[in-house]
């Protein structure tokens, strides 16, 4: 919830835990459906998800931390005539494309933190516990 503040406070409109159970419903209550979801995480919360999404929606996926997506039914995605998606690093002229892009509209990333490599363990010990806020860096 802490993450969510934060995030509104750097100009996001909303957002929802998705470790309450009920998250769907405060989504629900925030928007109309949504048109395009942008998922890292995969799991049981991502078949949630799909059931807010408007006809013709977007579904995208690059990663699966929380694993399978247990509980998706296949007719909320033809019904709806939703767009599933997988994705990954891109092409090299993508990734240039990307940062051409950051720069030209000054895109900054948010930085929890940084650890020097002999405190790796630290870094992916803040990272499994979720305490980050942004992306931290390992310094090599």
């Amino acid at each position: 919830d802490e993450k969510i503040q934060k995030a509104i406070d750097m100009g996001a409109k909303g957002g929802a835990n998705y470790k309450d159970p009920e998250f769907t419903k405060s989504l629900k209550a925030m928007a109309r459906g949504f048109d395009v979801v942008i998922d890292s995480a995969g799991g049981d919360g991502l078949a949630q998800l799909a059931k807010l999404c408007n006809p013709g929606a977007r579904i995208a996926m690059y990663g699966g931390t929380r694993g399978k997506i247990n509980g998706l039914s296949p007719q909320i995605l033809f019904w709806k005539q939703i767009s599933f998606l997988g994705t990954s690093m891109g092409t090299d002229q993508e990734f240039k494309d990307m940062v051409a892009f950051v720069a030209k509209h000054q895109i900054v990333t948010v930085v929890d933190s940084v650890f020097g490599f002999t405190e790796a363990q630290q870094a992916f010990e803040r990272m499994d516990n979720g305490l980050q806020f942004g992306k931290i860096v390992l310094k090599v």
